[in-house]
């Protein structure tokens, strides 16, 4: 039995190593798995606006477009804020703004869109605040509860032990 002690205790930190590599393989894998069903959701909301951009099948609906593309922007979605750019640049369906234009390339640049890079050239400096739809929705405000005191005193949990002393 002495003899089995040594042997155990000499495989227990490849045991522990083994045990923490799957544990980080699963980590991973879940981690995999949320960043695919988010590119998923990004390019959902990509190919819903630019079907209302171009009226694909549907009544064309640039507000919607912009409203879809913004969510996306915001989000992170590179295409998203090229479009969204593009949108403003030409006029497509909203007034041409060449300062909110500037400022979409500007962050799809940043993130290497070498076709928004190109386009900052034209559309000159961006605009000072972020749109709306660029800004984390606003929790919503819960109100606090209204308490009444006589409430508290109508109801009061007690052991039996607490009624009998009580009495």
């Amino acid at each position: 039995m002495n003899r089995a002690l040594p042997s155990i205790r000499s495989r227990l930190p490849l045991t522990l190593s083994f045990v923490l590599l799957i544990g980080c393989a699963a980590e991973h894998a879940g981690a995999a798995d949320s960043l695919k069903a988010s590119s998923e959701r990004l390019a959902a909301l990509r190919d819903q606006a630019r079907i209302h951009e171009h009226g694909e099948g549907v009544k064309r609906d640039p507000i919607k477009a912009v409203h879809l593309y913004c969510e996306g922007a915001r989000l992170g979605d590179v295409e998203s804020q090229f479009s969204l750019g593009w949108m403003y640049a030409n006029g497509r369906g909203l007034p041409r703004d060449n300062r909110m234009a500037s400022l979409f390339f500007g962050i799809a640049a940043a993130q290497g869109h070498a076709y928004a890079q190109k386009m900052l050239e034209f559309v000159g400096p961006a605009a000072a605040d972020l749109p709306d739809c660029m800004r984390d929705p606003t929790p919503p405000v819960i109100e606090a509860a209204v308490v009444d005191a006589d409430a508290d005193d109508e109801f009061v949990a007690t052991t039996p032990e607490q009624k009998k002393a009580a009495e």
